[in-house]
C-alpha cells in the first residue's frame, strides 16, 4: 500500500494535468457558431446588413421569440411539415 499511495498521486495528478489541457483545445461538437460567427452575426445585424438583418427581424417576431413565450411542452411528433406541431 505504501508504494501504492505514490503512484496513485502521481497518476491522478497527470490526469488532472491533460484534463485541463484538454479543456482549453475542446470545440463542442453540437455547436454550429463559434465567437467569430457570433460576433460577425451582431455587427451585420447593428449595421442592418441584408439579408442578415431581415433573417434576424424575422426570428425576433416570431411567437417563440417573444419574453412572454410559454412552452407547449413535449409532443408525440414533431416535425418540419406546418401540420405537425409547428409552432
Amino acid at each position: 500500500m505504501d508504494k501504492l499511495l505514490p503512484l496513485l498521486v502521481v497518476l491522478l495528478a497527470s490526469l488532472a494535468v491533460v484534463a485541463r489541457a484538454a479543456d482549453s483545445f475542446f470545440i463542442h461538437p453540437g455547436l454550429l457558431h463559434r465567437q467569430d460567427d457570433l460576433a460577425r452575426m451582431k455587427q451585420a445585424t447593428s449595421a442592418k446588413e441584408e439579408p442578415i438583418y431581415e433573417g434576424f427581424e424575422k426570428f425576433r417576431a416570431h411567437p417563440a421569440s417573444q419574453s412572454d413565450y410559454v412552452s407547449r411542452g413535449a409532443a408525440e411528433e414533431i416535425g418540419r411539415n406546418p401540420s405537425v406541431n409547428h409552432a
